[in-house]
């Protein structure tokens, strides 16, 4: 077990923190030196064993703190939490060294954390908890594209999944949201329970709409899509992508464009999403 606390021992070296728990099984020195050195050259902390905790940077502490249950060669590995101490740079530089660490170890690894870039980079699998309820175990990529509840959908992803209310879900299929000048002829999937009182949210990705000027939408086609009226509240950029927050009545959607479009803050702007990219909840 790794902690989110290294919990070495200040007054012992790195060797002595990495053999202890060997040395307290009664294994016999040639095998405590021989696992120490292996685990020591994985982890390229070889150079390290004679100092102490306090001489080594958090990543190189992580590392050790690592290498103390890898010498044990445990069938299950469990870390809790074991990057939050570092600064960014040095949790990325670590997620891809306990990635590498799994793929050449071949152990299973249950890996606690509240870092969802963690877990999509990471995990072979995910397990989304919520209150100590288990809500969705599927790959990352399932995750992602089909969180079963509006709880995983707006959990996993950055920014989140747009959620919106559904409102007047009517026998024509004509699908509104209320407090917006919203329409699109959609295709309900069968399991969705359609009448004039029946209430859906309906969930996107912020990559999967797209925006158009107003007067695109005198020329474009609404059936088997939701067409959004709205304005710009906010621009976020972030190097080849942009975020451009959009308010539609009292609802505030979040849609991904490259930066090569220009947008303005206060433009009246069409969020455009085809109807097999939505998620009905």
């Amino acid at each position: 077990m790794v902690f989110q606390n290294y919990a070495l021992y200040p007054h012992m070296s790195v060797l002595e923190n990495i053999s202890l728990g060997l040395k307290l099984r009664k294994f016999p020195k040639p095998e405590i030196a021989q696992r120490v050195e292996e685990a020591s050259v994985m982890l390229g902390i070889q150079d390290l064993l004679n100092r102490m905790p306090d001489q080594l940077s958090g990543g190189q502490r992580q590392r050790v703190a690592v290498g103390r249950a890898l010498v044990r060669r445990p069938k299950v590995f469990l870390f809790d939490e074991p990057l939050s101490n570092l600064d960014a740079r040095m949790r990325i530089q670590m997620r891809m060294e306990l990635t590498e660490l799994h793929r050449k170890l071949g152990s299973t690894m249950i890996y606690v954390t509240h870092d969802q870039a963690e877990a999509m980079t990471m995990g072979d699998r995910i397990m989304v908890m919520n209150n100590g309820s288990l809500q969705q175990v599927a790959p990352p990529l399932t995750i992602y594209r089909k969180p079963v509840n509006q709880f995983v959908a707006s959990f996993i992803g950055s920014p989140p999944m747009n959620l919106l209310k559904l409102h007047s879900v009517k026998i024509t299929d004509q699908a509104h949201l209320p407090g917006t000048d919203s329409v699109g002829i959609l295709r309900l999937p069968e399991e969705v329970v359609i009448g004039e009182n029946v209430h859906h949210v309906i969930g996107f990705r912020p990559e999967q709409g797209h925006l158009l000027e107003e007067d695109e939408l005198l020329t474009h086609d609404s059936s088997k899509t939701l067409l959004i009226k709205g304005s710009i509240q906010w621009l976020e950029p972030t190097g080849a992508d942009i975020f451009v927050h959009v308010l539609a009545g009292p609802h505030k959607i979040i849609i991904r464009e490259t930066s090569e479009m220009q947008w303005k803050v206060g433009q009246q702007v069409i969020i455009k999403v085809p109807e097999e990219e939505l998620l009905f909840f």
